[in-house]
């Protein structure tokens, strides 16, 4: 990218890439944004980004997008992210998305910026005053950076979730919820190359929204399936001017 993108004038933006025909490129946004984003679609992964694999994302921001996924299921399988909805051992560094709405029809993963992850880098990334509007039933897995990382190590750099969750229906079992403050579930399999791997990662301790009753991430927890902490933080200490969290931007918890 060469300039800041403006889509104010684009309705319904598609997704770049199908869960066939993946993004495998290098997209190098040169510190740009994406301003005003609108996606509504009910394709299995949606986000800027429906699916990338193999591929490298860096250096872009996404500011004012209001993102939705229509596909009324419960499947965690599906999922939405501001950035993108499915992630495969890919590079995502230095990127962000703030001021932004993400929504979910159905029962399905998602996060402030990505939705699914399945052994992806990444590295000082952030999302800041969004606010994801979700269902809470049995595919459920929703996080203010990330929905779900899957059964093959992740590594998570440097990164932070200042996101609010808000839950749009009446649960009847509240217990099939996954929600947390920067991911919903982080699973866990030695076949599949292991835990994921957090390494001074942060989340906004006011992240919970309408109707969400509980989390998989607590202050300083050591989950039994990740490796490393995410720590929770309080607004005052997110703008710190101590917390050097991000190296491309200032921390910015907006007003979540």
């Amino acid at each position: 990218m060469t300039t800041d993108i403006d889509m104010s004038s684009i309705t319904n933006f598609t997704p770049i890439g199908t869960s066939s025909i993946t993004f495998k490129g290098v997209l190098n946004g040169d510190n740009h944004e994406i301003k005003n984003l609108k996606i509504s679609s009910d394709i299995q992964s949606v986000g800027l980004f429906s699916n990338i694999l193999n591929a490298t994302i860096k250096n872009i921001g996404i500011v004012n997008a209001t993102i939705t996924s229509t596909k009324d299921i419960s499947q965690y399988s599906y999922s939405v992210g501001g950035l993108a909805g499915t992630v495969s051992r890919s590079i995502v560094s230095n990127c962000y998305i703030r001021n932004s709405t993400i929504t979910t029809i159905g029962d399905i993963s998602c996060g402030g910026l990505i939705g699914v992850d399945g052994r992806g880098t990444y590295n000082n990334c952030y999302t800041a005053n969004c606010t994801i509007n979700t269902r809470q039933g049995n595919g459920s897995y929703v996080g203010g950076f990330i929905g779900i990382t899957m059964v093959h190590a992740s590594y998570f750099n440097n990164c932070y979730a200042a996101s609010k969750i808000n839950i749009t229906n009446t649960p009847t079992n509240t217990s099939r919820f996954y929600g947390g403050g920067f991911f919903g579930n982080s699973m866990n399999s030695t076949a599949y190359g292991g835990k994921a791997i957090y390494t001074n990662c942060y989340y906004l301790d006011t992240w919970k929204g309408i109707g969400v009753a509980t989390t998989q991430v607590t202050e300083n927890n050591v989950d039994a399936n990740i490796t490393g902490n995410v720590y929770s933080k309080t607004a005052v200490e997110m703008r710190a001017t101590n917390f050097v969290n991000v190296s491309t931007a200032t921390a910015d918890a907006g007003t979540t």
